[in-house]
C-alpha cells in the first residue's frame, strides 16, 4: 500500500507534491506491517520521463499514478493499493479519532512552519489532528540526532502507528459517531 500525503490544505483533489511517500506490506499470516519511508528529495526516474532524474515529490504533481509507477520502478515490486492524505485529511482523521496517543523518541518544540507550535516530551504524548499535523511536519526542530528528513519520516509513522492503535481499539466502538 502506498502512503501518499501531500503538502496542502482544502482538497485532496488538489495537484501537489507527494511530500510523504511510504510503502507499508501487510503480511496477513504475521498480522505485520511494515513502513518503508522513502525520503522526497531522492532523485528517481519519473515513471513516464526519460533522461534526467527529478526528486520523487515532483511525481506527485503529475498525480498519483505517477507516484505509484514511479514506486514500482524504484522499489521493483507492484503496489496494489494507494492511501492519499493532505493536512486537513490527516488533522480530520486524528479529530475524528477523538485524539491519539504517539510516541516520540525526542522531545522537541514544533516551529510555527510545521503547523504550530507545540512541545512534544520524548515518550507518549496526545495529540489532536493540528498537533499530529504539527509533529508529522517537523524537520528542522528535530535534534541533530535525528537526522532532519529521517526524523521527520520516523515521526510520520509514529502518527500512523497512533492511528491504527486508536482504530483498532475497543475503546473506539464505544465512541463510534
Amino acid at each position: 500500500v502506498y502512503i501518499s500525503g501531500i503538502d496542502s490544505y482544502g482538497s485532496i483533489a488538489t495537484v501537489s507534491r507527494s511530500d510523504v511517500n511510504m510503502v507499508a506490506t501487510i503480511n496477513p499470516k504475521t498480522k505485520q506491517v511494515l513502513l518503508v519511508s522513502i525520503p522526497r528529495d531522492y532523485y528517481v526516474q519519473l515513471r513516464g520521463t526519460t533522461g534526467y532524474k527529478d526528486k520523487l515529490t515532483h511525481a506527485g504533481i503529475y498525480g498519483i499514478e505517477t507516484s505509484v509507477g514511479t514506486l514500482e520502478d524504484l522499489l521493483a515490486t507492484d503496489i496494489n493499493y494507494y492511501f492519499r492524505v493532505n493536512f486537513t485529511s490527516l488533522e480530520k482523521i486524528v479529530d475524528a479519532l477523538g485524539g491519539i496517543d504517539v510516541y516520540s523518541k525526542y522531545s522537541f518544540t514544533s516551529s510555527k512552519a510545521s503547523g504550530g507550535t507545540y512541545y512534544f516530551s520524548q515518550g507518549y504524548n496526545h495529540m489532536n489532528g493540528n498537533q499530529a499535523l504539527a509533529f508529522s511536519r517537523e524537520r528542522k526542530n528535530l535534534p541533530s540526532s535525528a537526522g532532519g528528513d529521517r526524523g521527520r519520516g520516523e515521526n510520520q509513522q509514529a502518527v500512523i502507528d497512533g492511528i491504527i492503535r486508536k482504530a483498532i481499539s475497543p475503546a473506539i466502538i464505544t465512541s463510534y459517531s
